[in-house]
């Protein structure tokens, strides 16, 4: 069984230098196996051999097996000092498992403790057999965690869930549980064996989080199979994973036994991933393989335009003629401005980017339709269509746009905007 003992703690007494913690699950201090952890400190000259501090839990018995997994937790409580988690998934009388937190601070005492647990945990669920930072997963400033529990049987039997907790201003807000499955669940899958934060695959400002399930069946018997779920402002979405394989998978690969991020190994500004597959045998019997996953931008209704700077996919936003397009996506409420009479410019805002739109001038008043081009026939709410003034696309939208024969062609007529991909007309707009 896969452990990880050794990680990076960051800066735990903010002195500049940063720390690194060690587990020992079978420390016998509190017990047997009841487990242990040690931060040793970053100095000027490297690990401060002299400056060991020794974590348990305190509430630890026999069998915790607390420090079955260690790591940084980032800066939950936002005070300046990096924070620690440590895993004891034997650590309730039920065996449902548990997690530790210890908050940063200028001692570096790590005296603070907060004791992670499912709410809907149940006996042998392992919860806290894996545990990480998550990065700031809503933007709230606060850094978040994630605990796998790899034999949670909610769906079936062993096929896991992970947990992500909500930093605040005191630590870890356990009112602010999301639960995490694999997108379609089954027996032995083992999501949540490996978790990890992704920091910010998509480039939207929120981080983000990977699980590995290095059992499911996907490509073929433990094959295996890892799961990324997008941060956002209310947190990460538990319904909105994706499932990532390898390319070349097969049974007994173990793909995702083991997560992480990767950093931006190709520089593009978004974060990517890694991911193990120790039972890979394409070089020899299960010599393994390592997969690199490249993050890029998150593009919902997949116009080739990343959501970020696509108004088309931002919630929330009005919809003044209810017919249940938003507003900066709906053509029946476009903008057109214009000037008249001498200047040979008109302005247009709110049009979906990187489309091809045509301006059309008419009479004042209608029906008319279009008389010609890919939307012919269409209803553009005008008298007679007096002419087709240009053909041009969205990236020019919110500027200025010349046109040398305006005043002679518009003004005094009425102007509209067609999408060539949807054939919408905006209203006529009188000049």
């Amino acid at each position: 069984m896969r452990d990880r003992e050794v990680a990076g703690a960051g800066d735990v007494n903010g002195d500049g230098y940063d720390d690194v913690i060690v587990g020992a699950q079978r420390d016998d201090d509190l017990g047997d196996r009841s487990g242990a952890a040690y931060v040793f400190f970053g100095s000027v000259h490297g690990i401060d051999g002299g400056t060991e501090l020794k974590l348990t839990a305190s509430d630890g018995v026999e069998g915790n097996l607390f420090g079955a997994v260690v790591a940084g937790a980032g800066d939950v409580n936002d005070d300046g000092y990096d924070d620690v988690i440590v895993g004891a998934y034997g650590a309730t009388s039920a065996s449902a498992g548990a997690a530790y937190l210890y908050l940063g601070s200028a001692s570096g005492d790590l005296a603070t403790e907060q004791r992670l647990t499912a709410s809907d945990g149940h006996i042998g669920d392992a919860f806290g057999r894996a545990a990480a930072g998550a990065g700031d997963v809503n933007g709230d400033g606060y850094d978040d965690v994630v605990v796998g529990a790899y034999a949670d049987d909610d769906a079936e039997a062993y096929a896991g869930a992970a947990y992500v907790f909500l930093g605040g201003p005191t630590g870890i807000d356990l009112a602010e549980e999301t639960k995490l499955t694999a997108v379609a669940p089954e027996a032995s899958d083992r999501f949540g064996y490996d978790v990890s934060g992704a920091e910010d695959v998509d480039g939207d400002g929120y981080d983000d989080v990977v699980i590995g399930a290095y059992l499911d069946d996907e490509l073929g018997s433990a094959s295996g199979s890892v799961f990324l779920f997008l941060g956002g402002p209310q947190g990460v979405d538990p319904t909105g994973a994706t499932m990532l394989n390898a390319s070349d998978g097969e049974a007994e690969d173990y793909f995702g036994l083991s997560v992480a991020a990767a950093g931006d190994v190709d520089g593009d500004g978004y974060a990517d991933l890694i991911v193990a597959a120790d039972g890979d045998d394409d070089v020899a019997t299960n010599a393994g393989a390592a997969y690199v996953f490249a993050g890029e931008c998150r593009d919902e209704d997949e116009d080739g335009l990343c959501d970020e700077v696509d108004p088309c996919v931002t919630s929330d936003l009005a919809d003044v003629d209810g017919d249940g397009l938003e507003d900066v996506c709906d053509l029946s409420v476009k903008k057109l401005s214009a000037v008249c009479p001498g200047e040979n410019s008109f302005r247009i805002d709110n049009v979906t980017p990187y489309g091809q739109f045509q301006l059309w001038a008419g009479e004042p008043g209608g029906p008319a339709v279009l008389p010609s081009g890919s939307c012919a026939g269409i209803d553009v709410s005008l008298g007679t269509v007096a002419k087709e003034l240009a053909t041009l696309t969205a990236n020019e939208m919110g500027t200025k746009i010349v046109h040398p024969t305006l005043p002679d062609v518009a003004c005094g007529k009425a102007l509209v905007v067609v999408d060539l991909t949807s054939c919408n007309a905006s209203p006529a707009l009188d000049l």
